[in-house]
């Protein structure tokens, strides 16, 4: 007598909707070339687009992530952010905030001087409108706020990001790939997968492993040519 059922390991496949097996779209990601041309649109952008995109691009932090961000949240002496909670929108409740996706996902994240100058800066400006604006401001002490104070809906930099891209004749692959281009940049540096987890607050290496496989198969290929290069003098002006 059979005691398991010979089709429980069987993976079905997923159909859309035309009976076509369902693939999983291609990671569309910035070359390092795109990734400083976009740094220098940013240059020219409003302020609070250009703050969020940086820290899209320099810590690889999720959309809700930058969105929930506090000023509280800012160390600027010691040069971080406490990723704590999101800011996250739906129908019925609006925009609100929420916990981190994962418990990994509540984190420390280093930032580097020039994006620490930048949030300087920022913060400068939004006292200065504070000021102006008087009542009619909502104290949120968000980062990314509407014209009121009150915390950004999420769908706007997406917005922002698709027309600029547009008026620029720039490839537009969404928020999202700014975090999968900092992940392939620490990945080809050759960061281990457990350290590349914790900076994008996944929940296991193996999440990171599994994401970003290609990447890693890369940069173990590289790896696995550096004794080769040492020794037979290919490292040599």
């Amino acid at each position: 007598m059979v005691s398991t059922n010979p089709c429980s390991k069987v993976i079905i496949p997923k159909i859309d909707a035309n009976g076509r097996v369902y693939k999983k779209p291609e990671k569309h990601i910035y070359t390092k070339e795109q990734a400083k041309e976009f740094m220098t649109i940013l240059r020219e952008a409003p302020m609070k687009y250009r703050v969020f995109f940086t820290l899209a691009i320099y810590t690889g932090c999720r959309r809700g992530e930058i969105l929930g961000i506090e000023w509280k949240n800012i160390d600027f002496e010691n040069r971080t952010i406490m990723i704590d909670h999101t800011s996250n929108y739906t129908a019925k409740n609006g925009i609100y905030t929420d916990a981190t996706k994962t418990d990994k996902s509540t984190r420390l994240v280093d930032l580097p001087p020039t994006v620490i100058e930048l949030l300087k800066a920022y913060k400068h400006d939004q006292d200065s409108y504070k000021a102006n604006l008087g009542d009619k401001w909502q104290e949120h002490d968000r980062l990314f706020t509407k014209w009121d104070g009150s915390p950004m809906h999420p769908a706007t930099p997406y917005s922002w990001l698709k027309k600029e891209c547009e008026r620029r004749s720039f490839p537009f692959y969404g928020v999202h790939t700014l975090r999968h281009f900092f992940a392939s940049v620490e990945i080809e540096a050759g960061v281990d997968p457990t350290t590349v987890a914790a900076m994008l607050g996944h929940s296991t290496p193996q999440t990171t492993l599994t994401t970003y496989s290609h990447y890693f198969a890369e940069s173990k290929k590289r790896a696995s040519n550096i004794v080769a290069d040492v020794l037979e003098g290919k490292d040599a002006g």
